[in-house]
């Protein structure tokens, strides 16, 4: 009985820290993603020439399901309208279940 109770134990504290470090995941992509709003636009310029609005949030349907891209833009080379985005993988799944 005592190893049962002890593989009880085991099974709570990893259900315990996968949240932890699930949440910590989560946290310091945040906080990139808040970096990235701020330091992408002015490399794109300085490098790439492109000028471009504001990183939003937004939601696409793709085969039925709901895709979140973290960072979209729209912008321009020269003339040529371009988009630009970054779209989190780990985030979609999270949503689907």
């Amino acid at each position: 009985m005592a190893g049962v109770a002890s593989t009880k134990r085991t099974e709570l504290t990893l259900q315990g820290l996968t949240k932890e470090v699930g949440a910590l995941s989560r946290n310091f992509g945040f906080g990139l993603e808040d970096i990235a709003h701020v330091v992408i636009p002015g490399y794109l310029k300085r490098h790439y020439k492109i000028d471009m609005g504001e990183f939003e949030r937004k939601f696409f349907e793709v085969n039925g399901k709901l895709v979140e891209i973290n960072l979209f833009a729209e912008g321009r080379i020269k003339k040529e309208k371009i988009t630009i985005f970054r779209e989190d993988v780990e985030l979609v799944a999270s949503y689907q279940r």
